[in-house]
């Protein structure tokens, strides 16, 4: 079995068993099958592609802080919180680098500005409608979904970049991501906001996200008009459930 293929089976296993255990309330087991999966994603990255270029490396730069978030989140405590997000904000850092180098030219939010507006507009009626319930995390909450939302339209960039299809898997999963992120700030900070079966939402949404992501920055070609060279002959991440 190819390695990158070995790391996916592993990936989406342990995604399940993590969803699996949220779902039968076994969040115990949750300190064995949540901290690995990013690691295990990162590994398909990895092996598909050993010779990471810049876009590639923060790439998986983004998803081993995601791994330090993960990990910390485990906890319940304001101080778990706080150290989570701030590992999620250098991973969130690592995308937007990552998206900015993926390709050159303009993209679709540089051509239509107004489309970053509507992201904007998004995180503002968020905020607005979380801001009564944030206390003492407010200074953590905003500026953190400020670049959540900063990130998501740095993907929805890679249009016009990158080939259609990993440009819609990027900017898609960032989307998710933001729903993901959402969801977490509604279940904590007001759970009458919050959409039954919260936790296993949030998981399932940002698992989806990260593989989107992976799978389309990983697997990106620049469009057949712009391509100078041959394609990178490494394993492409969408046959590997990844």
């Amino acid at each position: 079995m190819r390695a990158p293929l070995a790391f996916a089976i592993a990936y989406a296993a342990l995604a399940v068993a993590d969803l699996t255990a949220i779902a039968t309330g076994h969040f115990e087991w949750r300190v064995v099958t949540k901290p690995p999966l990013m690691v295990l994603l990162a590994g398909v990255v990895v092996t598909a592609y050993p010779r990471l270029d810049r876009a590639r490396r923060l790439l998986v730069a983004a998803l081993l802080f995601s791994v330090a978030g993960d990990t910390v989140l485990l906890g319940t405590s304001d101080a778990a919180f706080i150290g989570g997000t701030a590992a999620f904000a250098l991973s969130h850092l690592a995308y937007i680098a990552c998206f900015t180098l993926a390709a050159p030219g303009k993209g679709l939010v540089q051509q239509r500005p107004w489309l970053a507006v509507l992201y904007g507009l998004a995180w503002g009626i968020t905020t607005a409608i979380l801001w009564p319930h944030l206390g003492a995390l407010t200074a953590v909450v905003v500026p953190y979904s400020l670049l959540l939302t900063t990130m998501a339209a740095f993907a929805l960039n890679l249009v016009g970049r990158i080939e259609r299809r990993s440009a819609i898997f990027v900017a898609a999963g960032a989307a998710i991501y933001m729903s993901s992120d959402t969801n977490i700030a509604f279940g904590r900070f007001d759970p009458s906001l919050a959409p039954p079966h919260v936790d296993f939402l949030i998981m399932l949404t940002y698992l989806l996200a990260q593989s989107l992501i992976a799978a389309g920055i990983a697997g990106r070609r620049q469009p057949l008009s712009r391509r100078g060279s041959l394609p990178d002959r490494g394993l492409n991440l969408r046959t590997t459930g990844g």
